[in-house]
């Protein structure tokens, strides 16, 4: 009896250890293709199936609310089947999106992980980001002062380099954005920081803030300048915090003015991103302003008759594509709605329109009223950049949002257990 006890405990402790260090593993492969994630991710419910008690779980999840916000955007994919023509590809988005609901059954119905075991996965993640984006400006100077032949275009966007990472500059730049909420969290929160290593970690945040200015999107500069401008309002008071977080903003200035200063395509694209037009709409997919404005007005076409239940899982780009030919914006055939609010209202209606809006700020309350800011700010990121990407559309993104807001809210669950027990065993 007592060895098979023995040998039970063994048994789960070396589960318990390949479960943290399956999510450390998904947290640095996080930038390579999809297929190592999919395989960690398959791992990773391959040992929960193995180690789970179906009764304990169970009532972990059906008393966890975080769980089942969570999986309401899966959820309503397979619920809205009733009401799609296209099977197809209403398939190929419910499998895209498993992760958002493998991440919060598993983790959710897991043993919760210890403070240094948080800090060694977000530590993965920022290491794997670091080396992904100096082989993304090696790569760049290689193009520019080696390799001849190359046009002015292909020169000057500096963000066409980023595929080598298996991601468009646009989606890396959510990677980069949340390499820095993690960053300083970890200033914030690692006990017993020497000097070197916080100037290391400030060296790391203005390469990693000046980064996003030069190559990433519109939406993750805006995010890292809401990020910046919050953290320092939340820790006002505390100098040596406020320290790290005008630091960081310093780091944007200094991007900035990189940019205003010189004559290159990086202000050219930031210029262009404010430039868009109602007015006039080319059939033009190289038109920035028609490639953004054609589909949300296509979108907003299809609302007008869906806006109660939505066209059905598998039916907006069908929906979208008719409109684009009945306007004669035949060339952008393909291009989504580059809005995530827009694209569930047009796919689910108002009820589906509720649940994003459920999903991104459920959590974001909680973590205000809990000071969990570090999860805020990615929540903040999340939000902004919903404004102009689907970013439940993309496997990358897909992978971003379920893993770390499952796992930090996971965090922000177990952290607030541990204020409770304190408080009732003074």
């Amino acid at each position: 009896m007592l060895m098979n006890k023995a040998a039970g405990k063994y048994s789960k402790d070396i589960q318990d250890k390949i479960y943290f260090y399956l999510l450390m593993s998904f947290g640095f492969c996080l930038i390579l293709p999809r297929n190592f994630t999919v395989i960690i991710l398959i791992l990773l419910l391959l040992n929960w199936l193995v180690k789970l008690d179906f009764k304990n779980s169970f009532l972990k999840l059906i008393n966890c609310s975080y769980f089942i916000v969570f999986i309401l955007p899966f959820a309503i994919l397979i619920i809205w089947l009733f009401g799609t023509d296209n099977f197809e590809y209403a398939f190929f988005k419910i499998e895209k999106s498993l992760a958002l609901f493998i991440f919060p059954l598993v983790i959710f119905s897991s043993r919760p992980l210890q403070q240094n075991e948080y800090r060694k996965i977000f530590k993965a993640f920022i290491l794997s980001i670091s080396i992904g984006s100096i082989i993304a400006v090696l790569f760049a100077l290689y193009k520019r002062y080696i390799v001849s032949g190359l046009t002015l275009i292909e020169l000057n966007n500096f963000f066409i380099d980023i595929p080598l990472l298996y991601m468009s500059h646009i989606y890396f730049g959510y990677y980069v954005v949340t390499a820095v909420i993690l960053t300083i969290y970890i200033y914030m929160t690692e006990p017993n920081l020497k000097t070197g290593t916080r100037t290391a970690i400030a060296i790391l945040l203005l390469y990693l803030c000046v980064f996003i200015m030069l190559c990433a999107g519109l939406a993750s500069f805006i995010s890292i300048l809401a990020v910046g401008l919050f953290l320092t309002i939340a820790y006002y008071s505390q100098i040596n915090k406020r320290f790290l977080i005008a630091f960081a903003l310093m780091a944007t200035t200094i991007g900035c003015l990189v940019v205003l200063k010189g004559s290159n395509n990086t202000l050219e694209r930031y210029k262009q991103r404010f430039n868009v037009s109602f007015k006039t709409i080319e059939n033009n997919p190289y038109n920035y302003s028609s490639t953004r404005i054609g589909p949300l007005l296509a979108g907003l076409t299809i609302i007008k008759d869906n806006w109660f239940l939505g066209v059905g899982t598998g039916d907006t780009q069908d929906e979208m594509a008719v409109v684009y030919v009945e306007k004669g914006l035949d060339r952008l055939l393909g291009f989504n709605s580059h809005n995530q609010y827009l694209d569930f209202l047009m796919t689910f209606g108002i009820i589906g329109l509720f649940v994003l809006c459920l999903f991104y700020f459920y959590p974001l309350i909680k973590s205000l009223k809990l000071r969990q800011y570090h999860y805020t700010c990615f929540l903040f990121m999340i939000i902004i950049c919903s404004i102009t990407e689907n970013i439940l559309e993309n496997n990358k993104c897909i992978f971003l949002l379920a893993f770390f807001n499952t796992l930090l809210a996971s965090q922000m669950v177990t952290n607030n257990a541990a204020k409770h027990f304190i408080k009732r065993t003074i």
